[in-house]
């Protein structure tokens, strides 16, 4: 999981839904400086002792759907309760300017193939265009205890760089596609990209709007 994350010294990380420390161990041996977040009152307790002497853990009692969120760049690498995926996803990757750089979550398999796939095109490309989303591999349900009812997998998520000021722009075009999914790249962004910018980008002026791949909208962002 700290592995696949990318995160390093002195990289702020959240780990959320902690229990009794796994990750936080690792993460601190990578030189993370971790917060901590655990709603259970004894498991607060025993990251507190457990970590008593490490000046580079906070450990907060809060819910993870609830707790503040950093005001400068962070990472979460974290095994989330599979219920909270989608409203946690949403609270991470919705806002206009995130602030996550970079995420490695343990969910379900079933919403880490959904998620991967939703963030490619559709409404999902408001999420794919700025974030590369990926499935990780498989992790069987056996390696959990006590073992949850599916096999999960790992997600990574990675913010992508974009020009100042993408991501509004982004989301006007993506609402313009929604309210004409029909209509053709060409029309929908006329007077901005014409149809030799578009191929000169490899994406399609003649595709409908509501087809776009996060990749095209990530390729027009980027000239816009």
């Amino acid at each position: 999981m700290v592995r696949v994350s990318g995160v390093g010294p002195n990289h702020l990380v959240l780990d959320l839904g902690a229990g009794y420390g796994a990750l936080t161990a690792a993460l601190i041996r990578v030189g993370a400086r971790v917060i901590a977040v655990e709603r259970d009152p004894r498991g607060v307790a025993r990251l507190r002792r457990r970590f008593a002497q490490c000046a580079r853990i906070s450990v907060v009692e809060a819910d993870l759907l609830g707790v503040p969120l950093p005001r400068r760049d962070f990472a979460v690498v974290a095994n989330i309760p599979f219920s909270t995926t989608s409203a946690l996803v949403h609270r991470l990757l919705d806002p206009v300017e995130p602030r996550l750089s970079t995420a490695a979550l343990i969910v379900a398999d079933g919403a880490a193939m959904k998620l991967a796939a939703t963030a490619r095109s559709g409404r999902g490309a408001w999420w794919g265009a700025r974030f590369d989303i990926r499935r990780r591999g498989r992790v069987p349900r056996t390696a959990f205890s006590p073992p949850p009812s599916v096999d999960a997998a790992i997600v990574t998520i990675q913010r992508v760089d974009l020009p100042a000021g993408a991501e509004d722009r982004l989301r006007r075009m993506l609402r313009c596609a929604g309210q004409q999914p029909d209509r053709t790249l060409r029309r929908v962004l006329g007077g901005v990209l014409g149809p030799g910018q578009l191929r000169g980008l490899g994406v399609d002026p003649a595709r409908p709007a509501g087809q776009a791949s996060a990749a095209d909208w990530r390729a027009i962002i980027s000239r816009v």
